[in-house]
């Protein structure tokens, strides 16, 4: 590159000093010293002038700037400490409830008793007759008895064949029943009996003289039966 600049410096030179030298020709012609020394003055200028192209040629360096990133700042979040509220154990054990207290279990009350109680509390003690009495229809043995429904609240009969006279009828009375009227029926009954054993089987007639004919509170009984007394002690136990 150096080269070049130089051989066209000393071309232009070249071009310089003949058009001078024209000049010269048609004016007045330099001396041939004038002419030597003007050559080489221009010759050493030229030459000279050369290493001016090669601070020209030199290049800058290229400065790069250095980017320095900004460091990047995290912000640190820090979590609040989160406090748990102590847990509260529950009691292992439940605490003890006081015992309950029951009710004293009572005996059915003697308004409780239903007519059918009372007599098979009787009924069912074989010994107390001369043959085994068996329940049969109450409505049976309130027409024997000649009482009306309408002053019965509730009623059972017990009978034995009719080679005996043993016989058993609970009455409870309804509302507004007498008492005495039922006792009344078991007084004709009793006569009726009578009159029809003497001639049947008189040695029942003992019996159906001593027939329990028991009242007490809403209940009317009446028995033939072998042992009157053990019938009054139940019932006293019972209804009495």
């Amino acid at each position: 590159m150096y080269k070049k600049a130089a051989a066209a410096l000393l071309i232009a030179a070249m071009a310089l000093t003949l058009f001078a030298g024209c000049k010269n020709k048609k004016g007045n012609e330099p001396s041939t010293s004038d002419v030597s020394s003007s050559s080489v003055t221009d010759t050493s200028a030229a030459t000279t002038a050369a290493p001016s192209s090669t601070a020209a040629t030199t290049a800058v360096p290229t400065t790069e700037a250095t980017t320095t990133a900004a460091p990047t700042t995290e912000a640190t979040t820090t979590a609040a400490p989160t406090t748990e509220a102590p847990a509260t154990e529950a009691p292992t054990e439940a605490p003890t409830a006081p015992p309950a207290t029951e009710a004293p279990t009572e005996p059915p009350t003697k308004a409780q008793l239903s007519a059918g109680e009372i007599g098979s509390s009787i009924a069912s003690r074989s010994s107390l007759f001369g043959e085994t009495v068996n329940q049969t229809s109450s409505s049976m043995g309130l027409g024997y008895f000649r009482i009306s429904d309408s002053m019965v609240a509730d009623s059972a009969y017990y009978k034995a064949t009719s080679a005996v006279a043993d016989e058993l009828l609970v009455v409870k009375l309804a509302p507004g029943a007498s008492a005495d009227t039922v006792m009344s029926c078991f007084r004709s009954r009793q006569a009726y009996q009578e009159d029809v054993y003497s001639d049947y089987v008189p040695s029942e007639v003992p019996k159906i003289e001593n027939a329990v004919m028991y009242t007490s509170g809403d209940y009317c009984v009446f028995c033939v039966c072998e042992d009157a007394d053990a019938v009054e002690s139940i019932l006293d136990n019972l209804i009495g």
